[in-house]
Formats: structure tokens, C-alpha cells, sequence
């Protein structure tokens, strides 16, 4: 092993990291390559991104007094941050070791008034944000955020005057299950609830427009227009208003086509099985059942709970018996009016079960047919304004990963979760259930097998890309509500040190690490507060809570943070050569870089870049080199590698003078504890057998 041969300790005192030096001019040309990001020196490049932020799926602020959830006047002007605190955020972000934000920018933020009508002022808003952001050193990737289509149909992204075009009444959506939609985003939610309006009327039909209008709604038109084609015209022009306003701004490196894209009900087999989203989660109605309920009947449907061993359903629910519809009249009823269904005497009748499925007798690929196209059409135009931007493609839900061929700089940047921890809110260290399979997965070594091999998959989607396409997991994360929000009580039996939430976060960062992939965190969110989130349907994953400031230290840039010890690592930014290795140990604080230089075709002497954040490292650090020297730079986080141009393979070990303390579950401190009242009872228990025999005898 490389460690037995190292040629080089180096001691490094305690320096002020406090002092940093932030890029005054921002200077970055990023493109893909090889399956890497590369810099315009060649080196291989490492984004550790975060998401920012959860709040920004819904307005700042409104001049709506009621009904708020289907406000249109409103800004969402001060998302993610009002402009005066922007420093302090990106500064925080900075020092947390943060390089890149997936900016959330929804289409309802740019053109929540109507059609045509963008707000300019969100727009120079967000060119200020993202100003700033470069004066410390961070890329920008755009993301057009949406789930489950829109805010008015229980998620984010779209404007309202989408549905209401479409012909929908949102006033009725709860009552007729066409959405579930909360309108108070402080009260308490059933946990992960919200995706299951994807299998709802109202967004499968809109993303079923919005892709394949002009072959399944063909009769349905805006102002003349297909709708497909309008709804269309106005995502994209929207986007490009934006990146008309950003193009001179050399941090913005990419744009994404859409988050978390769904097919609606194309490719939809039977209308009368349930549609292929996997999640089924409380009352989950058919596709055949969503259209029935819309169209004003009352509905019986399967009830379906979520556990560790898998989805099984638990009975039955009465829908909206008040026989309200989802639609503004009848005759806007656009499956009715397609003859997907019809009504015989009073009778619901599905009249094309198979109606999703198949077009002139051809089996549908959703992913060909109808993403691709779009996803050209939004390329070509943004590229229009900024022509060698990254564009970030997503795998849609239920439906493959499209192969995309004479196209350069894209990204695959698919998104990963902990699926069991994410929906149950629990942190099991020893079990966790493959969604895929359905099977029970048992053992941290099985477990960590598992998350590096489905994002080992998730990688390989690169190669419909192109050869030179690379891969960004655009997010990941876990809730920090675990267990009932125990860890925000004040004991530490209670998990108020976030032990669980660090070691579920160091889990999915370490899967990061094997696969040597970037990645955004989701996310950081500054106006959450641990009664209730994000501001968004009940989530809370932020890495950031107002609640866990304390007052001792208002100002300290680490104030509010949560599960720092696993969001923080050090990491190599730039590399000049092939990763071999870059793993971060949460346990000692060790961080080890190895990589192969022989196929570098850089300038030489080309400096690796190392991130060590104040975190772990404010103390100082031993190094120990294989060849070399590592140099400071001006930025106090970033120490520079030189090699010796004579050897191929690198390795850098760097160890924290201040060894940091060891993490335990709380699920071991509660299996101690348990196990210590059993011995301690039985104990007690043995000792008066022990006195009533000693009684007897005497």
C-alpha cells in the first residue's frame, strides 16, 4: 500500500481561517468530459453543492389576505434570502465548504401574473444573488424547480393560470382528490404525502398535456394554439427571459431542463391498474378512478400504508362524497371530451383503457417520444443566450433515461435519496428496504453496498449522454425531524446532538465518495424553524435552522447549523489526474485523496486543490504525503498539491490535530439503556430468589 511508502510528514500549526480571501473576479470554464468536469486547466473537477433553498417553492410574500395557496398576487422577491443578508448566507455557505448552489427558480416565480407577464424585479433580484455568489467562489446551476406540477396542485413550479387554461376548478381539487393541496404550510402534514399527487387528476393530466397534448388532447387549445405547444412555448421563453438577464455572469455554469420531470399518464398501460409511480401512500386512486372523481362522482378507493418491509394495502376510503368536480364545466372535462371515458345512463364507463399507451399501434417510450424533444427545444433556446452552458438532465419518473446523441456538455443529475429513512423519518443503522425489490436489506456493510451500487446505476445514465457526459446527483439528503423531532428536545437521550441525522447524512455522502460523483445537497433553507420546516408540505431537511441558533453566539457562522459533522468535509476540488480514491472518515476526521496523474494532459505544475474547512481543521492538521509538497493559498480552506512529475500515483493523507468525538446512534445509547434495566431488574430479582432461600434455610 501506498501509506507504507510515504516520503513526506508535513505538521501544520493552527492558522486563522477566519481571514479568507474571497474571489473578488470569478474566472471559471467548465465543460464535461470523459465521464468528469473539467476546468480549462484540464483537472478534474468536484462540485459540493446545496440546494438553496427549500422555501423558494413559495412566494415571500402575497397581497392576498385569504386562500393564500391560490393567490396570484404575489412575489417571490427575498427567495432564498432578502438581498441585505445575502453576505452572511453565502459567507456560511462558503465556509461550510460549499463550492457550487442549485438555485431554486420556479416558472410561477418568473411569470406568476399571466402569460408574457415575467417580474422583472424577481429577475434582477436573482442576478444580484448569484453577483454575489461569485465574490465568493461559488458556480451557479439553474434549476427550474417543480413537484407534482405546481403549488396549486400540492407542490411548486408552474403558474396558476396553467390549470385554469387547462380548464381545471383548483377550488375543488381537495374534495374530488384531484390534488392534495395544504394551504397552511405551518400545520402538521402526513409525512411524504405530497407525492402522490403525481398519480392525482390534475398533475398527471398537466404533465400529460405539457409532453403529449398534441397526440392525446389534440382537441384541447389555448388561444388557438395546442396546448402542449403553449405551455411549451411559455416554460421555455420564461428561462430564457432569465438567462437573457444572466449570461454575462461567468458563475452560472448550467441550466437544468426541469426537476424531477414526470410522464403524467403516457405510457400508462391500463387506466384501470395503478399508475407506475411507485410511492402509494394513503387514499391512491387508478388513473380510472382520478378521472371519475374529477368528473363528479363519489368514489371508493384502496387505502395504502408505507412500512419497512414494504407498501401494503389497509383498506378502503370514501371520496368525495359531495360529488363536486374538478372541472369548471363539463364540457372542459378534456379526457371526457377525448372519449377516454363516457357516461352510459349514470354510469362512469372507461371507454379506452389502454388510451396512454400505445399511438398508431406503436408501444410508447415516454423518455424518446416525448422528453427528448423537449429537452432540445430548451437546450437549443437557452443556448441562444449562453451557448457552452451545462445543461442538467434528469431521469423522469417511471420511465428510462433518454439517450440523447451530438450534444456536448451535458450532465446526468438524476437525484437519490435514502428512500426508507426519508418517508419513515427513522434512522435504522442496521436496516433499510430496496424500493426496487421491495426486500428488506439487513447490515451496514449490505446497506453501504447497496446505496454505492444504486448510485453506481444512477452514474451509468451518463453514457446516453455522450461519451463525454458527466454526472451530478442533483439532490440527496435526510430529515432532520427524525423520531418524532426528537433531536430538537435539550437532553442529550432525546437526540438533541443529531447524532442519528449525522450518521444517515455521512451514509449517502460516503455512497458519494465511492462513486466519486458531485452532488447537491438538499438543502438550505434560512427561515426554517423546527415546528415546521421548510415552509413546504411538512419537510425538513434543511442543514440550516433559525431554532437552533443560540443566543451565546448569534454571529458564529456555524450558529444555526445541524448535523455538521457529516455536512462539512474536506474534499479535492480540482484534481490534476484520475480519482482513484477521496473518502472522508466522520469518525476520526481523516480525509484521503489518491489519484493517477500519468494521462494528464494539463499545464504542468498544476496545482490539486484541497478543502479543508475551519470545522475540523481550525486547529491545524498532519499531513502525510506520498511525493510532493502541499502549499497554502490565499484562500485559508484551499491548500495546493504539487507533485513530483516523475511519479503517476498520488497520495495525500490528512489527519486533524484535534481528533474530533466519536458518533453514536441514539439507537445504540437506547438498546444500552434497555438492556441495562433487564440486567439491573433481573439482578434485583435473583437477589430476593436468593434472600427467601437464604430465609427458608434458617
Amino acid at each position: 500500500m501506498i501509506l507504507k511508502n510515504v516520503l513526506f510528514f508535513l505538521n501544520v500549526k493552527k492558522w486563522m481561517f477566519f481571514l479568507l480571501i474571497s474571489a473578488a473576479v470569478f474566472s471559471q470554464n467548465i465543460a464535461t468530459k470523459n465521464g468528469n468536469f473539467v476546468d480549462n486547466k484540464e483537472r478534474t473537477i468536484t462540485f459540493r453543492g446545496i440546494n438553496v433553498a427549500g422555501s423558494s417553492k413559495i412566494p415571500f410574500s402575497t397581497n392576498c389576505h385569504e386562500n393564500t395557496t391560490l393567490c396570484k398576487d404575489v412575489s417571490f422577491v427575498g427567495r432564498p434570502f432578502p438581498l441585505e443578508t445575502a453576505d452572511f448566507h453565502l459567507r456560511r455557505l462558503q465556509q461550510w465548504g460549499f463550492n457550487l448552489i442549485r438555485l431554486i427558480v420556479t416558472w410561477e416565480a418568473l411569470e406568476h401574473e399571466g402569460p408574457g407577464i415575467y417580474d422583472l424585479k424577481y429577475i434582477a433580484y436573482i442576478t444580484e444573488i448569484i453577483k454575489k455568489a461569485a465574490s465568493y467562489g461559488i458556480s451557479i446551476v439553474i434549476d427550474p424547480h417543480q413537484d407534482v406540477w405546481s403549488r396549486f396542485t400540492g407542490g411548486d413550479g408552474a403558474p396558476l393560470w396553467t390549470l385554469e387554461m387547462a380548464g381545471f376548478n383548483t377550488q375543488n381539487f381537495n374534495e374530488t382528490n384531484a390534488a392534495l393541496v395544504y394551504e397552511d404550510y405551518t400545520a402538521e402534514i402526513p409525512s411524504m404525502i405530497w407525492p402522490t399527487n403525481y398519480t392525482k387528476l390534475a398533475s398527471a393530466t398537466m404533465f400529460t398535456l405539457f409532453f403529449g397534448g398534441n397526440d392525446f388532447a389534440p382537441k384541447t387549445k389555448i388561444k388557438g394554439i395546442p396546448i402542449q405547444a403553449y405551455l411549451q412555448q411559455h416554460y421555455i421563453a420564461a428561462y430564457l427571459k432569465l438567462a437573457h438577464a444572466l449570461k454575462s455572469l461567468p458563475n452560472v455554469i448550467g441550466f437544468e431542463v426541469m426537476n424531477e420531470p414526470h410522464p403524467g399518464w403516457i405510457g400508462q398501460k391500463s387506466l384501470t391498474n395503478y399508475s407506475r409511480f411507485p410511492l402509494r401512500n394513503n387514499a391512491t386512486p387508478t388513473p380510472a378512478q382520478a378521472m371519475e372523481l374529477g368528473a363528479g362522482n363519489t368514489v371508493a378507493v384502496a387505502n395504502w400504508k408505507v412500512g419497512l418491509l414494504g407498501i401494503k394495502e389497509d383498506g378502503t376510503v370514501i371520496l368525495n362524497p359531495q360529488k363536486l368536480s374538478a372541472w369548471k364545466n363539463d364540457s372542459l372535462d378534456i379526457w371526457k371530451k377525448h372519449e377516454v371515458w363516457k357516461r352510459i345512463d349514470t354510469a362512469f364507463v372507461i371507454q379506452k383503457d389502454a388510451y396512454f399507451s400505445s399511438l398508431n399501434d406503436t408501444a410508447i417510450n415516454f423518455s424518446q417520444d416525448y422528453y427528448v424533444p423537449f429537452i432540445l427545444k430548451f437546450t437549443e433556446a437557452i443556448r441562444t443566450e449562453m451557448p457552452n452552458t451545462l445543461i442538467f438532465i434528469e431521469k423522469p419518473f417511471n420511465s428510462s433515461f433518454p439517450t440523447i446523441e451530438n450534444l456536448d456538455n451535458l450532465v446526468n443529475a438524476t437525484h437519490w435519496y435514502d428512500q426508507i429513512t426519508l418517508i419513515k423519518k427513522r434512522f435504522f443503522s442496521w436496516v433499510t428496504l430496496d424500493l426496487a425489490t421491495g426486500s428488506p436489506v439487513f447490515g451496514k456493510k449490505n446497506i453501504d453496498a447497496l446505496f454505492a451500487e444504486k448510485l453506481a446505476n444512477i452514474k451509468a445514465f451518463e453514457k446516453k449522454l455522450g461519451r463525454n457526459a458527466a454526472s451530478f446527483i442533483g439532490e440527496f439528503g435526510v430529515p432532520f425531524d427524525l423520531a418524532n423531532k426528537a433531536s430538537y428536545g435539550t437532553s442529550f437521550f432525546d437526540g438533541s446532538n443529531f447524532n442519528d441525522q449525522n450518521l444517515a447524512l455521512d451514509r449517502s455522502m460516503r455512497a458519494l465518495e465511492s462513486n466519486q460523483l458531485s452532488a447537491a445537497l438538499w438543502n438550505y433553507t434560512p427561515d426554517n424553524k423546527n415546528s415546521y420546516g421548510d415552509l413546504w408540505n411538512g419537510e425538513d431537511l434543511s442543514v440550516f435552522s433559525k431554532d437552533q441558533i443560540t443566543l451565546e453566539e448569534s454571529n458564529a457562522i456555524n450558529n444555526g447549523g445541524r448535523a455538521l459533522r457529516a455536512v462539512i468535509r474536506p474534499w479535492a476540488s480540482a484534481v490534476a489526474g484520475k480519482i482513484i480514491d477521496s473518502h472522508f472518515d466522520i469518525q476520526t476526521g481523516i480525509y484521503t485523496l489518491q489519484f493517477n496523474a500519468s494521462e494528464f494532459k494539463g499545464p504542468l505544475h498544476t496545482a490539486t486543490k484541497i478543502v479543508l474547512p475551519p470545522y475540523y481543521f481550525d486547529a491545524g492538521f498532519d499531513v502525510e504525503l506520498s511525493d510532493g509538497k502541499l502549499v497554502a493559498s490565499k484562500n485559508a480552506m484551499v491548500w495546493h498539491y504539487y507533485p513530483d512529475a516523475t511519479t503517476e500515483v498520488h497520495y495525500i493523507r490528512i489527519i486533524p490535530q484535534k481528533k474530533p468525538a466519536p458518533i453514536w446512534s441514539i439507537n445504540y445509547w437506547l438498546l444500552f439503556i434497555s438492556l441495562s434495566i433487564v440486567i439491573l431488574i433481573y439482578r434485583r430479582v435473583t437477589r430476593k430468589r436468593r434472600r427467601k432461600k437464604i430465609n427458608k434455610e434458617y
